[in-house]
């Protein structure tokens, strides 16, 4: 008896052993994944995909990355708001299709554009979509960060090993009375020399008799002879150079087109100038350069002895080409960049 109990019991044991292997083959062989059920639409309230559109990127190239808004119908997304830094990342524009009911879903798609003049792997961190339940009550997704690897520029036989650097985070910072102190002190020198200076210089005007202002382009040529002659590339000045060199051309175009060019950015001055004052080839000049200077004053860029003859030389023949235009011509009283 207790032999036959034995045997029975280890049959017993057998069949519900296949019975579990035969409900696990009808279940399937890949067990439910908790982060794929999760990422169902018709489960989650709202879902954000964020994807890099530019394979490879490199230092100071205009990256744009797609965030894809997926959201249940009987959910309110709101617009999100990006601000002009993510990161170690500049949002240079954000351009957004509106959200559309799609596919039984509500689908919006934001189309960012960010810049980094850092090298190497470099966090793009989780954004936060708001929205609202049918009841109104409110609630956030927040997708994962990713990484984004920037290549550095490519290294050129004339440039210098390690000519492109990181740039160095603060060690440390003032503390704040101290702070103050060195900035009331700094606004009481700067006033009174101000004064001074304003006041030495109405002196001067009004003692010496008045010249007729010089056309921009006379004035711009002869700082691009004084700038050719100087010495700034022979001692290795190049950040002195291209800051010369951009503020010339800035002024140039200032005074020429009428164009508040020294203060805006290198993108909102090509947007500023428009097709018809500044041919195809000038405006190619205009970004170049500028672009160059930028790379060489903030990301340390060495430039080789062609490419800043070329740029010399671009800037030129730009101003004695634009000058020949017809049309009315404001002066420039020569004041601004120097050597």
């Amino acid at each position: 008896m207790k032999i036959s109990s034995v045997v029975c019991a280890v049959l017993l044991m057998g069949l519900a052993w296949q019975g579990a292997e035969a409900v696990q083959m009808e279940i399937g062989d890949a067990p439910v994944n908790s982060v794929t059920a999760l990422s169902k639409p018709q489960e989650l309230p709202v879902k954000v995909d964020v994807e890099v559109l530019l394979v490879s990127p490199r230092v100071g190239d205009e990256i744009p990355i797609a965030v894809r808004i997926t959201a249940r119908p009987d959910i309110t997304i709101e617009p999100m708001a990006y601000k002009k830094a993510l990161g170690d990342w500049d949002v240079l524009a954000v351009n957004s299709t509106g959200t559309q009911y799609v596919g039984n879903a509500w689908q919006r798609t934001d189309q960012l554009v960010v810049q980094n003049f850092l090298a190497g792997e470099a966090e793009f961190p989780a954004l936060i979509q708001k929205y609202k339940t049918k009841d109104g009550k409110p609630g956030e997704f927040r997708s994962l960060p990713i990484k984004i690897t920037v290549a550095p520029l490519p290294v050129k036989e004339s440039d210098k090993p390690g000519s492109i650097r990181g740039l160095k985070k603060p060690e440390g910072l003032f503390s704040w009375w101290l702070a103050g102190i060195i900035a009331g002190v700094c606004l009481v020198l700067g006033a009174g020399i101000w004064w001074y200076l304003r006041r030495t210089q109405r002196q001067l005007f009004a003692q010496r008799p008045k010249v007729p202002p010089r056309p921009a382009h006379s004035v711009a040529l002869e700082k691009l002879d004084a700038l050719q002659q100087s010495q700034l590339l022979i001692q290795g000045q190049f950040k002195v150079y291209y800051s010369v060199l951009s503020d010339i051309l800035r002024r140039y175009i200032e005074a020429r087109f009428q164009t508040p060019a020294i203060d805006m950015t290198t993108r909102e001055l090509i947007r500023a100038l428009k097709p018809q004052e500044l041919k195809t080839q000038d405006n190619a000049v205009l970004r170049n350069v500028l672009t160059q200077s930028d790379m060489v004053k903030f990301a340390k860029l060495i430039p080789n002895e062609k490419d800043t003859n070329n740029d010399w030389q671009a800037v030129r023949d730009m101003i004695i080409r634009t000058a020949e235009a017809s049309g009315p011509e404001k002066t420039d009283s020569g004041e601004g960049a120097g050597v």
